[in-house]
């Protein structure tokens, strides 16, 4: 026949009812939310704060701002029914309707625009802003202020610099003016065998020519060769016409 199980002993017994009570009693404890960190930083007119869970989803969290704080509450995926809550009392006053929350995959972006944009937050909430004075987080309107207000740090004035290039552009000659500046500026850096050819060939020709090759122009006649404007033809002042190159020649 088949032998039976041993009953357990009376002992046996009570172990086990003391272990399925310890369970019980583990499962009833509310496991402890997960600490979760967060860092922040600004610009001149905005102060933003990534709070740093991964994997949440836009419907999980819930957001609310007033013109002294924000409100988060993050219910996190992972079984235990947690939520990871954020309360901030701000160092300084925000603009509520202008506040945006971004869920990206690695954290929470909360975006806070700035009630005051001359204003440099000394810290995010103010409770840790005790003994700063507020004089010295002001930043300078009047003349210090930059004019295209950036986040990044630059020593050049672009608004200077736009305004040179403006009036550089309004100055810039034109037609034969800039013709003339051309001839200018060869001429003034031209050595003195190319200011000669210059010279030589540009009054011989008759304003027709003007090269910078020395030796070219050193043995050309341009008065007896001079070409005559398309269409057009040399004539001495008694009307008679002189027998000089054409143009297409």
């Amino acid at each position: 026949g088949v032998a039976a199980a041993p009953k357990a002993s009376g002992a046996d017994a009570e172990a086990a009812a003391q272990v399925r009570s310890a369970l019980e009693e583990a499962a009833a404890i509310p496991r402890a939310a997960p600490r979760v960190t967060h860092e922040w930083f600004q610009s001149l007119s905005h102060v933003t704060v990534n709070i740093n869970v991964k994997g949440v989803r836009e419907e999980q969290v819930k957001s609310s701002f007033s013109t002294s704080g924000a409100s988060v509450d993050i219910a996190l995926d992972d079984g235990s029914g947690s939520t990871v809550s954020f309360e901030l009392d701000l160092y300084a006053e925000i603009v509520p309707e202008s506040c945006v929350v971004k869920v990206r995959p690695s954290n929470v972006e909360l975006r806070m625009k700035k009630a005051n944009t001359t204003l440099n937050w000394p810290t995010l909430e103010a409770s840790a802003a005790a003994g700063i004075p507020v004089a010295a987080t002001v930043v300078a309107a009047a003349t210090a202020a930059p004019s295209r207000p950036s986040a990044y740090a630059s020593k050049k004035n672009w608004d200077a610099i736009e305004k040179e290039l403006e009036q550089a552009e309004e100055d810039k000659p034109e037609g034969d003016e800039a013709l003339n500046k051309l001839f200018q500026d060869i001429y003034k850096n031209a050595s003195d065998e190319t200011r000669r050819a210059m010279i030589k060939s540009f009054q011989t020709s008759g304003g027709t020519v003007l090269s910078t090759n020395w030796d070219e122009v050193a043995k050309k006649d341009y008065e007896s060769e001079r070409p005559a404007p398309k269409g057009m033809e040399w004539r001495n002042w008694e009307g008679d016409k002189l027998e000089v190159g054409d143009d297409d020649a």
